[in-house]
């Protein structure tokens, strides 16, 4: 599901608000950065009364990606 950031999500596990349909939920960020009010999210999974999220558009991480070459 794709989710709307009405609080900003900081780094550091520090949740914003997001909106999906009609409804707002406590999100934190899957990776490491801010994503900024306005920014659109993709829903990964829900954490207790939280939501875990990623901006729309970025990949995840495959077995592939981050190694060493």
């Amino acid at each position: 599901r794709v989710g709307l950031v009405v609080e900003t999500i900081r780094p550091h596990g520090v949740a914003g608000r997001v909106r999906v349909g009609t409804e707002e939920w406590r999100a934190q960020c899957d990776g490491p950065g801010e994503v900024a009010q306005g920014a659109e999210v993709e829903v990964l999974r829900v954490d207790g009364t939280h939501l875990i999220v990623r901006p729309r558009g970025v990949a995840a991480p495959g077995p592939d990606k981050g190694g060493a070459s």
